[in-house]
């Protein structure tokens, strides 16, 4: 669990003033101020297809330094983060909450 002032918290969250978030749900080493960061999001009902290549899309940006950030659901999002996760990328779900 981070919070707000904790090591790690990343200070661009404080930006959203009373909309930040009042902690954050971290697996894995927390690397959250690590600049670069692509949103990949779509349909839950996605195609095959658009599930393979929003896995790949994502696989590509973590192999080049970049953290994939997406929803929870199922769908793009998430194989989105199977893609990043694959290569053993960074990858930051939102929830709502």
């Amino acid at each position: 669990l981070v919070l707000p002032g904790d090591p790690g918290w990343p200070g661009g969250l404080d930006d959203l003033g009373v909309r930040r978030p009042f902690a954050l749900w971290v697996r894995g080493p927390a690397r959250l101020e690590r600049p670069g960061a692509v949103a990949v999001v779509g349909a839950r009902a996605a195609t095959a297809y658009g599930e393979h290549v929003a896995a790949e899309i994502a696989a590509g940006l973590t192999d080049r330094g970049t953290t994939v950030v997406s929803g929870g659901a199922y769908g793009i999002d998430a194989a989105a983060h199977r893609g990043a996760l694959a290569t053993g990328g960074p990858t930051v779900a939102v929830l709502a909450g």
